[in-house]
């Protein structure tokens, strides 16, 4: 049903990472609320972004350990651990 929109964002990731496009300064944001506010409930769109943070924890665990962090709200956040570390107050992200 929305496995598509899973599917993208894990290829936008992808690409950010191998071509170095995963911003050190800020937070990299990925299935954002407000884009899919129009086609899916919120219980729907919290389910998309549980389901792509898992995905995207086991990729960055296997791929880039010990670099990122994630952590959801109205969007999947990933953001470097040293940015997460000056910039985030909350303990609630997990480092993958």
């Amino acid at each position: 049903m929305y496995e598509y929109i899973i599917e993208e964002q894990m290829e936008t990731l992808i690409n950010k990472l191998k071509n170095n496009q995963m911003s050190n300064e800020e937070s990299n944001n990925f299935v954002n609320d407000y884009e899919l506010e129009d086609e899916f409930s919120h219980d729907t769109i919290r389910e998309i972004q549980y389901n792509f943070t898992e995905q995207a924890k086991e990729y960055l665990k296997e791929n880039h350990p010990s670099k990122y962090v994630i952590f959801q709200d109205w969007c999947v956040h990933i953001c470097t651990v040293e940015f997460a570390k000056k910039n985030l107050k909350s303990s609630r992200y997990k480092v993958c």
